[in-house]
């Protein structure tokens, strides 16, 4: 057995990794800074580094597992663009949205990017199932 099974899943993995570790210290720095020990004690910038860090948590996971299944039914170059979309779209989404002073404006170059991760990851799913193979 390859002891790799997955490696664009597995680099998709560790960076977002990274990047979710990131977000959460972000989150720890601010409410240390605002010395607030749960929530956001009223302060807009530790609630937007909190649903930055959230918003991750939320999307990373199934980002991950559509990833996988997708890299175990192919081997097609797609599942390495949809790895680029999904990593790529988190971080995009993750720095911005708790760095600009209004996030619905730039919350479409995260979120567009996941989602097209999203639904790649699907749609190869789908077609492999569907087609044999």
């Amino acid at each position: 057995m390859d002891p790799f099974p997955l490696p664009v899943t597995a680099w998709a993995a560790a960076l977002l990794g990274f990047l979710h570790v990131g977000l959460t210290m972000q989150v720890v720095f601010a409410r240390r800074t605002g010395k607030v020990a749960l929530g956001t004690g009223g302060n807009r910038e530790i609630e937007m580094k909190i649903r930055a860090q959230g918003n991750a948590a939320e999307q990373i996971p199934l980002g991950l597992i559509l990833l996988a299944l997708a890299e175990l039914l192919t081997a097609s170059w797609t599942v390495v663009l949809q790895a680029v979309l999904l990593v790529s779209g988190r971080y995009i989404h993750g720095t911005l949205f708790n760095r600009i002073n209004r996030p619905a404006l730039v919350r479409p170059f995260g979120m567009v990017p996941t989602l097209a991760a999203h639904l790649m990851g699907s749609i190869t799913i789908i077609v492999t199932l569907v087609g044999g193979g």
